[in-house]
This record gives structure tokens, sequence and C-alpha cells, in this order.
């Protein structure tokens, strides 16, 4: 009996100490938060605003096609039918990881556009990548207007459809300004014109 308790206390005793460090994670992505900084990487940030948004908006042209009744969706998931037909609350997961999706590719966007803003410096109004993070921003704003009554920014209180809409309109006037900056400089140099880039591809034209 003992024998039974001794070993009982020391299989208590190791658990214990094996969960002192059981907070302390490694976060296990490939860059590490601190090298988002590197110029270097500065495509990378592009990319990963442009994978979010366009996840986002797959989800979102699926599931407003199905408000619309555009398109018939059946599952034995309860929160997919309730979803197809019509009645649904907040808290049914088809409306709040849509809007989840949008939501990240937002801030995606917003980020990326802080991000490379610093890295580009005094460039930073006439560079490519800052147009179209900024353009992919605003598509995500007007996703947020379109599709919910109201949404919180950052931690702000929920805004109105119209202004979310008017940060949408701010964000593509950006872009559009830092792209015809981009597109002067670069007529200049001989390069291509802004028109053979993503960004008047996705609809921020240089003029």
């Amino acid at each position: 009996m003992k024998l039974r308790q001794v070993a009982t206390y020391t299989l208590l005793a190791f658990g214990l100490t094996a969960c002192n460090d059981v907070l302390s994670v490694n976060n296990p992505g490939a860059i590490q938060e601190g090298q988002l900084g590197d110029p270097a990487l500065a495509q990378l940030i592009v990319n990963g605003t442009i994978g979010e948004f366009q996840y986002a908006y797959g989800q979102y042209a699926q599931w407003s096609a199905v408000l619309s009744d555009e398109a018939f969706t059946d599952h034995t998931n309860v929160d997919v039918r309730d979803f197809s037909e019509h009645n649904f609350g907040d808290l049914n997961t088809i409306n709040s990881t849509n809007y989840e999706y949008v939501q990240r590719a937002r801030q995606s966007a917003d980020d990326a556009a802080d991000r490379l803003k610093a890295l580009a410096g005094a460039t930073a109004s006439s560079d490519l990548n800052v147009a179209r993070v900024l353009a992919y921003g605003g598509y995500s704003y007007v996703l947020l207007g379109e599709g919910w009554c109201e949404a919180p920014v950052n931690l702000s209180a929920p805004l109105p459809s119209d202004s979310l809409l008017r940060r949408a309109i701010k964000h593509f006037d950006e872009a559009i300004a830092v792209a015809n900056l981009m597109s002067k400089f670069t007529s200049t140099l001989g390069a291509a014109p802004v028109a053979t880039h993503p960004v008047y591809i996705y609809g921020v034209r240089g003029v």
C-alpha cells in the first residue's frame, strides 16, 4: 500500500513539473513577427493580404448568394440549414465565421499598409505594394459595409455601414493616388505603365 502511494506521489510530482512551462509556447510559424520589419519580406506581407482577402471573398460570395436565393445549399449541419432558410441569429456559425473572415482580411490589409509604409519610408507615396494592399483593404471595407449593418474596427464602437463604406472610399482614393505617383515615376524611367500592374487589374486605375 505504501509503495503504491509513493508511486502515485512520484507521478504527481513529475506531472506538476512537466506543467511548469505549459503556457510557454513558441509560435511555430515559418516567419516570426519580428522578421516582418525586413524589407526583403515585403512581398510576403502583400501575399498574406491577398490570401486573406481571396478566402474571405470566396466565402462571402457563396453565402451571400445563398441569402439572395441565387444559390441553394443544404447540409446535416443545423447552422447551414438555418442559414439557407434565412432563419438565423448572430451566433449562427456560418454568419459569424464569414464575418470573421472579412474582418481578418480587413485587418491584414490595414496592418500590411502600415508595415509597408514604414518599410518604404519616403517612397511610400509611390510604392506599388502600398497601393495594392490599400486596394484590398478598400474591398474588405466594402464587404463589411454591404454585408453587415455595423462592425467595429480595431476595438472601436460598432461603425454603421455608411461609415465603413466611407473608409473603403478613403482606401481607394489613397491607392489611386499612390498608383498615379508610381505611374509617373515609372513613365519617367521608361518602365511599363500602371495599367499592367495587378492594382489596375483589381479595379484601381491610374489616370
